[in-house]
């Protein structure tokens, strides 16, 4: 037996897509398409709320417009560090700052402030969005290691007066971005220091090509099984599997995380 999603078609260029370019696509061609679910508050007993892909695609605009303004429009590419809250923010942070012409660089939360300023330095990291309730390891590193300090917005920041906000085209081709690095993520340090990982455009595209495999024995690649289906995630949304489910799956696979 062959497994066959119903819904499921490949997409043209499959495995050489861009994502921020398809969130675009489908924000213009299925505004409506859920996104990502997040909850409505800290009690989950208060339930989720769905974000679509319009409403979405139009905060990393907004996001992407406001890294500009705060790093200058022809600022040269900087590697940006995120530390926050575990929410929403940091997957528009990460897709406007490639709009932007930027790289947002996610550091565990749980690193060692060593680990933090190895990171730092192996990655050419000098500035840094810092929240409102930023943990207090920032406090650690901006005292060992001078830092560009940018405010970062409050998460309903993004998600309003979005109407007012203009489109930010992403124009890379697949030529130009498939070795270049989308964001930095690190290793698990669990042999000692962690070290910084560039993951690249292309990288997160292969995961896009697994839907080229054709099914054998009955059993579809991930990708393809989870297609259309909401998906619970009670993983950091800045650790690598976080944001492949998150990212990867839901721009290219449809999936739909809560």
């Amino acid at each position: 037996m062959v497994f066959e999603h119903p819904n499921l078609q490949v997409p043209p260029n499959c495995g050489r897509r861009l994502m921020p370019a398809v969130l675009d696509e489908v924000a213009e061609s299925d505004p409506q398409r859920v996104f990502v679910s997040v909850p409505k508050s800290s009690n989950l007993a208060d339930g989720f709320k769905d974000i679509p892909y319009g409403t979405f695609a139009k905060a990393v605009n907004k996001c992407a417009w406001y890294l500009r303004e705060q790093l200058g429009e022809d600022s040269i590419p900087k590697t940006i560090l995120y530390m926050g809250p575990l929410d929403v923010r940091y997957l528009v942070i990460i897709l406007a700052a490639a709009k932007a012409g930027h790289m947002a660089f996610f550091s565990s939360l749980r690193n060692s402030l060593e680990a933090h300023l190895s990171l730092l330095d192996k990655c050419g990291c000098d500035t840094v969005l810092v929240p409102s309730r930023a943990p207090a390891i920032l406090s650690q590193i901006f005292a060992a290691r001078p830092m560009e300090q940018i405010a970062a917005p409050e998460v309903d920041f993004f998600f309003e007066d979005l109407d007012q906000v203009p489109p930010i085209p992403f124009t890379l081709t697949w030529e130009e971005a498939k070795t270049k690095p989308f964001c930095v993520l690190h290793t698990s340090g669990s042999t000692g220091i962690p070290k910084p990982v560039f993951v690249t455009y292309g990288t997160f595209a292969s995961n896009d090509a697994h839907q080229l495999i054709p099914s054998l024995g009955g059993k579809p690649t991930l990708i393809n099984y989870l297609s259309g289906q909401r998906l619970f995630l009670a993983l950091p949304v800045f650790h690598a599997a976080c944001l492949t489910f998150t990212l990867v799956f839901n721009i290219f696979g449809g999936v739909t995380c809560v």
